[in-house]
């Protein structure tokens, strides 16, 4: 990726997300950028172990911005102009202007100078040209604010400067799309996210200096915010994806450091933060293009031995493939098919009378074919059934009831379909007693009756004796319920 720095940007987008001292500026988030929020938070309950002590890993390589101040204020363009003042440890200062989100307009660089909380800043170039007169700002220092007390006003304008520290500004951002609490010694090392990389918002530039590492376009909000607790001689945190991503990382204690490639090689980004002390840890993840979505694992390991180099998903759980199983396929059940069954079958079927002998056959039963999916009204009968019914019988004359059962070797069901294509089917003639199946057809009308017995186990035949009898004092033998 690129190298280009990152943090005045970060430090804008904590400015937007939060009310930043004065004077007041909020701007709406672009739509693509808003599309990426998420809408609520997810959080993780932290998981506990007793405290390890890792051993210390390889450096990656990273940068920590130093100390920004930022102020966001209104413009004619409605987007809003951006201040970033950078004080440098080596007495170095720059000074960029610009509009919010875009590259530095001007950059002025100089020297700093501090005496009892009074901050002298002057400025010699200009855009990398000489200024003909020094430009000297003059600032008290209070609580991570410098407000101007000497300044151009011709330049700056009369409502004055007021700058906040950029890392306190983007330390009360506290909305991400994951925030999680990890510990000391947590047991699920490496911890991984499942989170997109990218946002809306150049990273170009941090006050006119060129920071090595840090790169990308990231999002308003922090993808991750972790709780840290506890104490280990280092945690590694990396990016891991098939593109070319930028990490930010701003700590507890107001230190921003940044990655972009952990080695020459190597595109992800990967921050080690040695004796990481207890507290707040914000992680953006940036891309290479503005708006762009990098899909990717964010990982947070306390082992010295995991990095973004040889970090594999496919080796935290070791288990073989298992093969996908294809559908099975619902048999088709063709209605006229069944119809020319039970014509074929009542042509030498039973001949039942008042006062006949009760009919008995034996059936087995392997049927594959869901009852429900026959083409009858009734929807509610259970079991697996044949495409032909097991049994047909015709009935004439008058009687107050024919009553069928039957009495099986294991759990089954049954289906009468009677003359006028009506349905009637049971499970248990007796609910939690019996498990045998039995169907009483009131004032039967005459014709042709076909009957279906059903199995419940589709791996295991059912095998037994079905009976048709009139009245209804005769009851299949008991099949009791298996003991729980």
């Amino acid at each position: 990726m690129r190298k280009i720095p990152i943090l005045i940007v970060i430090a804008v987008l904590a400015v937007l997300a939060v009310s930043v001292a004065v004077p007041a500026f909020s701007a709406p988030a672009p739509a693509s950028e808003q599309a990426s929020q998420p809408a609520a938070l997810a959080s993780i309950t932290p998981m506990v172990m007793p405290n390890t002590t890792p051993m210390p890993g390889r450096a990656a390589p990273q940068a920590s911005l130093g100390t920004t101040y930022v102020q966001i204020r209104p413009d004619s363009t409605g987007k809003g102009q951006s201040y970033s003042l950078n004080l440098g440890k080596d007495s170095a200062a720059s000074f960029a202007v610009g509009s919010l989100g875009d590259a530095p307009e001007v950059i002025e660089k100089g020297t700093w100078v501090e005496a009892t909380s009074v901050v002298t800043v002057t400025l010699t170039d200009k855009n990398d040209v000489k200024l003909d007169a020094p430009d000297v700002l003059v600032f008290e220092r209070k609580d991570g604010v410098l407000t101007a007390t000497q300044y151009d006003k011709a330049a700056y304008g009369e409502s004055g400067i007021r700058l906040t520290l950029a890392a306190q500004v983007a330390s009360t951002i506290n909305r991400a799309l994951f925030t999680i609490a990890l510990q000391a010694g947590f047991p699920l090392d490496p911890t991984f996210l499942s989170v997109n990389g990218g946002g809306e918002f150049d990273a170009s530039l941090l006050n006119g200096k060129v920071v090595s590492g840090c790169a990308g376009f990231v999002n308003r909000n922090p993808v991750a915010i972790v709780n840290w607790a506890g104490k280990a001689d280092l945690v590694r945190v990396f990016f891991y994806s098939s593109s070319d991503p930028s990490l930010v990382i701003l700590t507890p204690d107001g230190k921003i450091l940044c990655s972009d490639n952990a080695t020459s090689q190597l595109l992800d980004p990967e921050i080690e933060i040695k004796n990481p002390i207890p507290g707040k840890y914000r992680i953006w993840v940036g891309s290479v293009d503005k708006g762009q979505l990098i899909p990717g694992v964010l990982v947070m390991t306390a082992k010295s031995d995991v990095n973004a180099g040889n970090f594999s998903l496919n080796n935290l759980i070791d288990r073989p493939a298992i093969p996908e199983l294809a559908p099975r396929a619902t048999p088709q059940v063709d209605p006229k098919a069944i119809q020319d069954a039970i014509d074929s079958k009542a042509k030498g079927a039973p001949q039942l009378k008042p006062g006949a002998a009760p009919a008995a056959v034996v059936v087995t039963t392997e049927g594959k074919i869901p009852l429900f999916t026959l083409p009858v009204k009734e929807k509610g009968c259970a079991g697996l059934v044949s495409a032909q019914p097991d049994f047909v019988f015709n009935w004439s004359g008058d009687t107050k009831n024919l009553r069928v059962f039957f009495e099986g070797d294991k759990d089954s069901t049954l289906l009468v379909l009677d003359p006028n294509r009506q349905v009637v089917c049971n499970d248990e003639s007796d609910p939690g007693v019996n498990l045998n199946p039995m169907v009483d057809l009131p004032s039967p009308a005459s014709g042709n009756y076909a009957v279906w017995v059903g199995r419940l186990n589709p791996t295991q035949p059912v095998k037994g004796k079905l009976t048709v009898t009139e009245g209804t004092s005769t009851t299949p033998a008991a099949l009791p319920p298996a003991a729980k």
